[in-house]
């Protein structure tokens, strides 16, 4: 392998732990429409776009009432935002890696405005040179796009970027993008 002269970091479940976030804000608007979402069925689904998780919880949607959902979770996510909880080894590792002239993207599915709500509240909104959302990508994981979108913003090549990942589904688009990819833990908040 080649020098890592870049990281990409996701950004649910890797950088900060969003789940019991994401689960309240979702739980809170499916309500409205007859779903009682289980913490249980919601980690089955996470990590999805909303179409297919409202797929996989056996909802059928209008493209009208999966934008609905999609605006009254975003209204709603910062009101839980006190259930967020940073990877702050890895935010920590970041900066130092950033201070040495290292290259940092962050490369998510999730909402461009979630995104930036998120990483404001964390205080780390300076710490990437870019971030790629579900706006700049039409495929979710496990393809790859948002990591070679990424790639070539940071202008690296694969094999000097090394991708910092929680789900099966990151893991694989990160090695299918032909990046060196580390799977965080839940262990990894707590060192």
């Amino acid at each position: 392998m080649s020098e890592i002269k870049g990281i990409i970091s996701d950004l649910d479940g890797t950088l900060v732990d969003t789940f019991e976030a994401n689960f309240l804000a979702y739980q809170t608007v499916l309500s409205k429409y007859g779903i009682a979402l289980t913490r249980e069925s919601y980690r089955k689904g996470f990590g999805l776009r909303l179409t297919e998780l409202l797929a996989a919880l056996g909802g059928e949607f209008s493209p009208t009432e999966v934008a609905e959902i999609r605006d009254a979770k975003a209204r709603c996510y910062p009101d839980f935002f006190t259930a967020l909880r940073p990877n702050r080894p890895l935010l920590e590792f970041l900066r130092r890696f950033r201070a040495k002239a290292g290259r940092t993207a962050l490369a998510t599915t999730a909402s461009r405005a979630n995104v930036e709500r998120v990483l404001r509240h964390i205080g780390a909104e300076s710490l990437f040179e870019h971030v790629i959302t579900g706006e700049d990508v039409k495929n979710g994981k496990p393809d790859p796009e948002c990591y070679l979108v990424s790639c070539a913003r940071l202008g690296l090549p694969a094999n000097q970027i090394l991708v910092f990942e929680d789900t099966e589904l990151g893991l694989e688009a990160a090695r299918r993008a032909g990046m060196a990819v580390l799977r965080i833990t839940e262990a990894f908040y707590g060192t």
